[in-house]
Order: structure tokens, then C-alpha cells, then sequence
């Protein structure tokens, strides 16, 4: 990937930063990200992911639509995005939801 496209995507996350984790903070059941990780989870379930397994998320972005369910249930999950600030929202979104 070219470093520009690089450098907009981590611009686009960090603009929002501040706004996202606010959001989350506030709306920590927000429809929109209940329905992401609902998705997620049926996803995992189609593809019969067991607990032994272990998930490649790559360019998992910060809503984290199978890192989470995956998570909860006990899979192994590694988390990768174009974007440092992608992964720290996914992090901080994520706690007390794991």
C-alpha cells in the first residue's frame, strides 16, 4: 500500500478519535456497534470457528466486528489495521466488553 493511502486512513481515524471515544464512552450500547458485532458473530458461527482456533483479523478497522465476538468467546484473535490510531480505538472500545 502506497504511504498516502496509509497517511489518510490514520488521518480519518484520528480526526474522529476524540468524537469515537466519546461516543463509546456515552452510548456504550449503541445500536450501530451491537449491530457490527452481531455480524461478527454470525460470521463465526457459519464458518464453525471452535475455541481452539485462532483468527487473523487484517485491516480489522476500530469497530472491531469479529476481534470482539470472537474474544468473548475465548478464541485467540490478532488484530492488525493500516491505521495505529484504528487499533487504539479498538483497544478502548473494547474494554470491559472481553
Amino acid at each position: 500500500m502506497r504511504n498516502y493511502e496509509m497517511e489518510f486512513w490514520d488521518f480519518s481515524y484520528k480526526k474522529n478519535e476524540q468524537l469515537t471515544l466519546n461516543g463509546r464512552r456515552l452510548f456504550r450500547k449503541d445500536k450501530e456497534e451491537n449491530y457490527e458485532w452481531k455480524t461478527g458473530e454470525r460470521v463465526l458461527n457459519q464458518l464453525n470457528v471452535k475455541k481452539s482456533d485462532k483468527i487473523l483479523d487484517v485491516g480489522c478497522g476500530s469497530f472491531g466486528k469479529i476481534v470482539i465476538p470472537a474474544s468473548r468467546i475465548g478464541i485467540k484473535v490478532t488484530a492488525v489495521d493500516i491505521s495505529p490510531t484504528a487499533i487504539k480505538l479498538l483497544k478502548n472500545a473494547s474494554i470491559g466488553l472481553v
